[in-house]
């Protein structure tokens, strides 16, 4: 496959990424300004985005779409592609659900380290499971649970004890519930507004370097 030419973006691209984050953190936290410690990550993140866009454009056949349809794929595909990137990187990693999440995966560390602590605190999980209680329990471990996704169709978000022991499982299970939070929650962020900040003329000139002009 031939390389992908950017060439035309060159000197426009760095205001374009920065103008597209500084908008998209406006529309996606309004009243929050994200800081990040490297501003041009996020021109590495347009470039990578457009990238995407014309390996996946090149799949097309596009002499069988409408006049314009290209360009409008292209935009459609960055501004929803950098969307999913850039909420994943600075706004889900700053949510609750990733803090524990975080603190789920450095229990799960250690323990995978000190196994036999693990076995302790399965223990003590049962211990006060059973204390102070008349009730009898006969069933100390985690059962099976399916859930409806948004679509209506069930999915094993809550998984059974599994060889590792009680205590591990329910860790994973936090992280499993933590992550479909994460994803839900990404549903409602806004796209990055691609087409107010580059141009038809841009694309066309990448779709150019890229795709009609191939060589075979």
């Amino acid at each position: 496959m031939k390389d992908i030419d950017l060439s035309p973006l060159t000197d426009e691209i760095p205001a374009l990424a920065f103008n597209m984050f500084r908008d998209w953190n406006k529309k996606a936290l309004p009243n929050e300004k994200i800081h990040i410690k490297n501003e041009l990550l996020l021109v590495e993140d347009l470039k990578a985005a457009f990238r995407s866009a014309i390996v996946a454009i090149r799949k097309k056949e596009l002499e069988r779409t409408p006049p314009g349809w290209d360009v409008g794929f292209i935009i459609g595909f960055i501004s929803g592609s950098m969307g999913v990137k850039w909420y994943n990187e600075y706004i889900a990693r700053n949510s609750e659900q990733y803090k524990i999440l975080s603190a789920v995966k450095a229990l799960s560390s250690y323990f995978e380290i000190k196994k036999i602590e693990l076995l302790k605190v399965d223990q003590l999980y049962e211990h006060y499971l059973k204390a102070d209680s008349n009730l009898i329990i006969e069933n100390i471990e985690i059962d099976k649970q399916l859930f409806p996704d948004d679509e209506g169709r069930y999915n094993d978000l809550i998984e059974e004890t599994s060889a590792n022991g009680i205590v591990d499982t329910i860790l994973n299970n936090i992280a499993l519930e933590q992550i479909a939070q994460i994803l839900k929650d990404g549903k409602n962020t806004p796209n990055v507004p691609v087409d107010a900040y580059l141009s038809n003329e841009l694309i066309e000139a990448v779709l150019r370097l890229n795709v009609y002009n191939q060589g075979g």
